[in-house]
C-alpha cells in the first residue's frame, strides 16, 4: 500500500485506509486457540457477534488535558512523522497473521487523537476515553515525544455506570489502540487506568517505540469488564534504551482478563523488566502472558519478568505463561511466577493484634499491591487510588 499524502489525511482518516482494513477484516476470523497469544481467551469469544457493535448510534469522547491537539499542517512539518506513519502501516497491513481486533479498530474507529508532548511541562498530560451512549467505543491515539523530553502521560478509560445487578446485561465493546513514540534521551512515565463497566468486552492495545538512551515506565491498572485482553508491545529500537512495566489487575464475579506484555529488544545494550500482580475473587480468571524477544547479534541485554497472583476464593483462577524467545547468547534473563492464597499465618498474626478478618485481608492486599503502585506517577494520589481499587474488588469494609 502506498503512502497517503500528509496534506490529505492524518494517518488513518483516509477512506482508502479504512476501506483496505475493512477488506482485510472481512477475510479474517476471530483469533483461534492455535495462536499461542489467544489460546486462553479464544474459547470465550465464541458466539459473540462483534459485527453487531455498530459505531452508528454510539457516542464516545476523547478529552485531552495538558497538551494540544496536533493539527494536520503541524503534523506534516514533523520530520519523523513520515517514518512513523510508514512503520505504522507496515505493522497494520503486513503482519504474518492479521490481527482481527487491530483491523476492526482501524476500519471502524470514530475518534482519533494525535499529540506531541512538549519539554518543560511538570503537570501530567491526561487523555480520557469515555463511552457516553450506545454499545461501542473505538479510538486511536498517537503520541510523539521529542528528543530530550521528560513527561508524565496518563490515559484513563471510564466505563458506563453499572446501574443494574443483572447478570445478563447487553455487552459493550471497547477497542482502543495507543502508540507512544519516544525520541532520544527521553524519560517518560505512563499510566493506563482502566475502570470499565462489568458488561464490557475490552481489547486495549498499547505500543511504545523507543530511540536510543530513552527510558519509559508504563503502568497498567485494570478493573471491571467481563472478557478482554490487554496487549502491550514495547519495542526497544535504540541502544541504551530501557523499558519498565508495572501492572495490577483486580477481578471478581465472572470476569476474565488476559494481559500480554511483549518486550522486543531490537538493539544491543537494552534493558526491560516487568512486574505484574493480580488479585482475583469469586470466579474471576486472570492470565498473564510475559513475552521476551531477543534476535540474533544483539548482546548485553538484561530482562526480568515477575508475576505474582493472590486468589481470594477457591473458585478464582490465575495463570502465568512466560515465553522467552532468545536467539543470542550474551544476555541475562530471568522470570518468576507465584499463585496462592493470602498467607494464613499473616492473617492470624494481624487478627491476634485486634484486626477483624476483613481488615486483616485489606492490609495484606494493600501491601501486596503497594509495591507496584509505588512506581505509578503522581505519588500524592496513590492512597486514593489504592482505596478505589479495593472498593472495586469489594474487599474494603467501608
Amino acid at each position: 500500500m502506498g503512502m497517503i499524502g500528509l496534506k490529505e489525511s492524518l494517518w488513518a482518516l483516509s477512506s482508502d485506509v479504512k476501506k483496505t482494513a475493512g477488506e482485510l477484516l472481512a477475510k479474517v476470523g476471530l483469533p483461534s486457540g492455535e495462536e499461542e497469544s489467544w489460546r486462553k481467551i479464544s474459547s470465550k469469544l465464541k458466539g459473540i457477534d462483534f459485527h453487531s457493535f455498530q459505531s452508528k448510534g454510539s457516542e464516545s469522547s476523547i478529552e485531552l488535558e495538558g497538551a494540544s491537539f496536533l493539527s494536520l499542517d503541524e503534523a506534516s512539518k514533523i520530520s519523523s512523522f513520515q517514518n512513523i506513519l510508514e512503520a505504522y502501516w507496515r505493522c497494520s497491513f503486513d503482519a504474518d497473521v492479521p490481527d482481527y481486533f487491530s483491523l476492526d479498530n482501524l476500519s471502524h474507529f470514530t475518534q482519533s487523537l494525535f499529540i506531541r508532548l512538549e519539554e518543560g511541562r511538570k503537570e501530567p498530560t491526561v487523555i480520557r476515553h469515555q463511552l457516553l451512549k450506545g454499545n461501542s467505543l473505538r479510538h486511536r491515539v498517537f503520541c510523539l515525544i521529542p528528543d530530550h523530553t521528560q513527561a508524565i502521560l496518563i490515559e484513563e478509560f471510564i466505563g458506563k455506570e453499572d446501574i443494574s445487578e443483572k447478570k445478563d446485561q447487553p455487552y459493550t465493546y471497547w477497542n482502543v489502540n495507543t502508540e507512544v513514540h519516544c525520541g532520544r534521551n527521553t524519560n517518560i512515565s505512563y499510566l493506563s487506568k482502566r475502570e470499565l463497566e462489568k458488561s464490557a468486552l475490552h481489547f486495549l492495545t498499547f505500543t511504545s517505540r523507543q530511540d536510543r538512551d530513552s527510558r519509559i515506565f508504563a503502568g497498567f491498572s485494570h478493573s471491571g469488564g467481563l472478557i478482554g485482553k490487554g496487549r502491550v508491545l514495547a519495542v526497544l529500537g535504540g541502544e541504551n534504551s530501557e523499558f519498565r512495566a508495572g501492572g495490577i489487575y483486580l477481578g471478581n464475579r465472572r470476569e476474565f482478563h488476559d494481559m500480554e506484555i511483549i518486550a522486543d529488544h531490537q538493539c544491543s545494550h537494552t534493558q526491560s523488566s516487568l512486574l505484574y500482580k493480580a488479585v482475583v475473587s469469586q470466579s474471576a480468571h486472570s492470565v498473564f502472558d510475559g513475552n521476551l524477544l531477543i534476535p540474533k547479534n544483539c548482546k548485553d541485554i538484561e530482562s526480568h519478568q515477575l508475576n505474582h497472583n493472590i486468589i481470594m476464593d477457591r473458585e478464582a483462577r490465575a495463570e502465568s505463561m512466560p515465553r522467552l524467545i532468545i536467539q543470542s547468547e550474551k544476555v541475562s534473563c530471568e522470570h518468576g511466577a507465584t499463585v496462592g492464597f493470602l498467607d494464613e499465618e499473616a492473617l492470624f498474626f494481624l487478627m491476634s493484634r485486634g484486626f477483624n478478618e476483613q481488615e486483616a485481608k485489606d492490609i495484606l492486599v494493600e501491601g501486596f499491591l503497594a509495591e507496584v503502585i509505588a512506581e505509578f506517577p503522581c505519588p500524592e494520589k496513590h492512597l486514593f487510588f489504592l482505596q478505589k481499587l479495593k472498593n472495586r474488588l469489594n474487599l474494603s469494609s467501608n
